[in-house]
């Protein structure tokens, strides 16, 4: 059964009320152990759960707040067995349900952080120090992370830094300042060490050195075999290329005197030496120059070598293959050509028996220079085959169809009629010539009113021409 209590009653101490439930309807707080809708003289025992709505309040000279009974039904808390300590105190439990008095601030926050007691705290953060640190202050407590420096592990920042240690970045760097260099301090970026790169490097412009540097700047190449070229900027902005064995190459930036681009032997002796003076020096100290690798040549503009001017030589000239020009002095040879008999198609004897010319012989020459002249000889034995009676011969020399050189011989028989040899041949002649094309040299004979007949004959001993070219 249920029992409505709706007034203030006293049970007897050795009473036992076993009723089923008891309910207290009023609704008097309690602010004593005197006042309330239950008043309990002595000690309570309870043997179940208690529900309250409200808190519990254990009077012993001491003031506490109560527990959320729904919160902590299922752990057993554990009072703590002393009383709190003066000052006002709060009953704190732990995971295991001990109870603890913890004092509270003289303000009645209820809260110290890091012997902050302000009843409103504040978190914030700041760049300070060589790491992460935090510091409490008035009502704030600030984290502080420090910016990355020498021994410090930090931010980056967009202030001016140094970081220290080894970085590797897995992906790409991008550097996009536009900040020039003029020197090995200045620029976008700027690294007081050595840069090693295995992957190629690619610049649009590339300065080495800087006015003032105590050192000459320089650029190493390495083989994969070790050997070492390096390349160095003189005092003087000289350029060198030097290797284990010495000097190899060097420039000058001195255009107006002396020397500006040479190439060295193992000695240091100049191979290849060019002047400001426009004057170029191959081997001046020995060895020899190659120029080519056998290409002929046919006139001024083909060959290994094309000299565009004069060329003067101290020295012998020896030439293997054709000496070929286009220009020459005046009076000065240009070519010779000699034919014999065969050459000519002479044969071992011709006879001439009528009055008109006759081919003894001839060729084909192609002058050299197209303002020349062509001093031309034949010579050759003949005979009048015995003739007695009065007889008159000719012979004569065509270029290209035009007589150039004719000779004619008369024999009376009489005292003083003259010889009958030695007169028609030799025959010489000038020809002025002005082309380069082949031209057709014919010689000829005939007979006048003679009845004999000239005979001409080729053998190894008779028949000869030789044509000389000249210049004019």
């Amino acid at each position: 059964m249920s029992i409505a209590i709706k007034r203030s009653f006293t049970l007897p101490s050795t009473s036992a009320l076993n009723a089923a439930d008891l309910y207290l309807t009023s609704s008097t707080a309690s602010t004593s152990i005197t006042s309330g809708s239950l008043q309990v003289l002595g000690g309570v025992g309870i043997s179940g759960a208690i529900s309250l709505a409200g808190p519990i309040r254990l009077f012993n000279g001491n003031y506490y707040t109560g527990f959320d009974s729904a919160a902590t039904a299922s752990t057993t808390y554990i009072w703590p067995a002393t009383s709190p300590a003066t000052g006002t105190s709060v009953l704190s439990s732990d995971s295991a349900g001990n109870l603890s008095w913890v004092l509270m601030a003289a303000s009645g926050s209820g809260l110290t952080l890091n012997g902050l007691t302000s009843p409103t705290q504040y978190f914030a953060t700041s760049i300070s120090g060589s790491g992460f640190t935090s510091g409490s202050i008035g009502s704030t407590h600030t984290f502080y992370i420090g910016l990355a420096g020498n021994g410090a592990t930090g931010l980056i920042s967009s202030a001016s830094q140094t970081v220290f240690g080894a970085k590797t970045f897995a992906s790409g760097i991008a550097i996009t300042s536009g900040t020039a260099s003029t020197s090995t301090i200045s620029g976008a970026l700027t690294v007081a060490g050595g840069v090693g790169i295995t992957g190629q490097l690619s610049v649009n412009t590339i300065a080495l050195g800087s006015t003032g540097v105590a050192f000459s700047p320089s650029m190493t190449y390495v083989g994969s075999a070790g050997t070492v070229i390096s390349m160095s900027v003189l005092s003087d902005t000289t350029i060198v290329w030097e290797g284990s064995s010495g000097q190899l190459f060097s420039i000058d930036n001195n255009l107006s005197s002396g020397e500006i681009f040479s190439v060295s032997d193992i000695s240091g002796l100049p191979i290849i030496s060019a002047s400001a003076g426009q004057t170029i020096i191959l081997n001046e100290f020995g060895g020899y120059t190659q120029v080519g690798n056998g290409l002929a040549s046919t006139s001024t503009t083909t060959g290994a070598l094309r000299v565009v001017g004069g060329v003067g030589i101290t020295g012998n000239v020896a030439i293997g293959g054709t000496f070929i020009r286009s220009q020459w002095a005046v009076g000065e040879t240009i070519q010779t050509a000699v034919f014999n008999y065969s050459d000519l198609g002479m044969s071992a004897t011709t006879t001439i028996s009528g009055t008109s010319f006759a081919r003894i012989g001839g060729t084909t020459f192609t002058p050299k220079s197209s303002s020349s002249y062509l001093w031309i000889e034949f010579n050759a034995n003949y005979d009048y085959n015995n003739g007695t009676t009065v007889d008159d011969f000719w012979s004569n020399i065509t270029v290209n169809g035009t007589e150039i050189v004719a000779s004619n011989q008369i024999y009376l028989n009489a005292p003083g009629g003259g010889s009958r040899s030695g007169a028609l041949f030799p025959l010489m002649a000038r020809y002025t010539n002005s082309s380069t094309s082949g031209i057709a040299v014919t010689i000829q004979a005939k007979k006048g009113t003679a009845d004999d007949n000239i005979r001409i004959f080729g053998s190894s001993s008779s028949g000869y021409m030789r044509i000389q070219e000249i210049g004019r």
